[in-house]
């Protein structure tokens, strides 16, 4: 069942019960009333009877005792002890314990078979005999405004069930009729036109920000499919020219015999294409496995210094020009603000990246490396004073293949950045590229420190 449909008995039931209850409140309080006025007249009605038969007052008394009422029966029993009390009742049709009641409490009442009894114990003035006096009758008033009413009930009963009607199929129809916009709308779009959005007005509620909400999640599904779209088609280009390289010189080779040496000469290109494309083939496998969360990688407790000391170590190792000066003012007393839980081998890359990145665009001016830490995260700064970015090209820096404009006589292949940015996403860090062209750039990564 949908929800639209739920929602419409839920309110039905609801307005249905509330109105209900209204009115079977309203039949027992008419019916309550009735009764207890009833029970008044019979208590005055039984103290009339015991006036005229026992005490003989006047003849206006015996008047206003010969209105009799519906049905009415009319029983004194002088009580001369238990056993006469119980013969009494079995002589008259009255129940015992109801006799027993009056004696007890003065004054009792029940209903039988539609008949109301009420009694009372009488005793007279200057006397000690007392009296059990009855006066029952049929409560013909409330059978009277019952049958009144009775008809009206029922047309009642039918306009509360038509009004609980309406009103939950209109509060459920407004409910859900924006959800039904929307999920016609939803349907409309596909891969072909995620350009197309929701409609958005400014209304602070619920429907309206899952309105926005979905907008937003289209802005980055279509951003995500462009970056694929660019992704495909550099990867395609970058793939694309060391194969043609290849290609070109075995064609070229085999054209013709060749001398030895031409031989080593085209061999050593070939082998020098298929190394870079052994290169951008193992960084675009990284970089799928880095953006893939389901993957799970084993991590570890490290300190953060340790790993930027040997990644500053290996780049050393791979070209001596490299200048890196890391700074320890910023240092936390406590060695454990600089613990974090990571994947030592992806975090040495990452920091391999960045900090080689520096050094490059530095043409070998010196880096500077900041290691600190606050109660949260351990921070790490590395800081150039190289060629920088263009402004207007800083967006597109995580954009796998991306390299910027002032680039092209640098080697690279532009996966290095977007590969950090990935590890560093892995383990719930934060990474920040700030730059001036020309005069450097700084890139800001912070991670969360390990909770031992």
């Amino acid at each position: 069942m949908k929800n639209k449909y739920k929602t419409f008995w839920i309110l039905f039931m609801f307005l249905l019960t509330i109105m209900l209850s209204v009115m079977i409140s309203i039949y027992w309080s008419a019916r309550n009333y009735y009764r207890k006025d009833f029970l008044n007249i019979l208590e005055l009605r039984a103290q009339a009877i015991a006036h005229i038969h026992i005490d003989y007052l006047s003849d206006s008394v015996q008047k206003e005792a010969s209105n009799s009422l519906f049905h009415e029966q009319d029983y004194i029993i002088k009580y001369t002890g238990w056993n006469d009390l119980k013969q009494q009742a079995r002589l008259k049709g009255i129940d015992l314990r109801f006799l027993k009641k009056i004696y007890t409490h003065q004054t009792a009442d029940f209903t039988k078979n539609e008949i109301t009894y009420k009694g009372i114990l009488y005793s007279p003035e200057n006397s000690q005999d007392r009296y059990v006096v009855i006066a029952a009758a049929e409560n013909i008033g409330f059978k009277n405004f019952f049958a009144n009413v009775f008809q009206k009930i029922l047309i009642t009963i039918g306009i509360v069930f038509l009004a609980s009607v309406i009103c939950s199929y209109l509060i459920s129809r407004s409910i859900y009729r924006p959800i039904a916009r929307i999920t016609s709308k939803v349907k409309d779009i596909t891969s072909e036109n995620l350009h197309l959005r929701l409609d958005e007005k400014n209304i602070n509620d619920e429907i309206h920000e899952l309105s926005r909400t979905f907008n937003q999640m289209l802005n980055r599904l279509e951003a995500s499919f462009e970056i694929q779209n660019n992704f495909i088609s550099n990867a395609s280009h970058e793939l694309r020219t060391p194969l043609t390289a290849i290609i070109g010189m075995s064609d070229v080779a085999l054209t013709k015999k060749r001398t030895p040496e031409e031989y080593v000469e085209t061999i050593k290109i070939i082998l020098e294409e298929a190394e870079k494309l052994d290169q951008k083939t193992k960084a675009l496998l990284f970089l799928a496995q880095t953006g893939f969360n389901g993957k799970i990688q084993e991590n570890k407790i490290c300190r953060v210094d340790e790993i930027v000391f040997e990644s500053i170590e290996t780049i050393r190792k791979i070209d001596k020009r490299y200048k890196v000066n890391v700074d320890l003012s910023l240092i936390p007393e406590n060695p454990a603000l600089l613990k974090v839980n990571a994947n030592i081998q992806l975090l040495q890359l990452a920091l391999f990246n960045i900090i080689t990145n520096a050094c490059k665009y530095s043409d070998y001016r010196e880096v500077h490396c900041f290691i600190g830490s606050s109660n949260e995260y351990v921070s790490i700064i590395i800081k150039d004073e190289g060629i920088g970015i263009p402004e207007d090209e800083l967006k597109f820096i995580y954009d796998p293949f991306f390299r910027a404009s002032n680039t092209k006589t640098y080697d690279g292949f532009g996966i290095g950045l977007p590969l950090t940015r990935n590890i560093i996403k892995m383990h719930h860090g934060r990474i920040n590229v700030t730059s001036v062209e020309n005069k450097g750039t700084t890139v800001h990564i912070a991670l969360p420190i390990a909770s031992i």
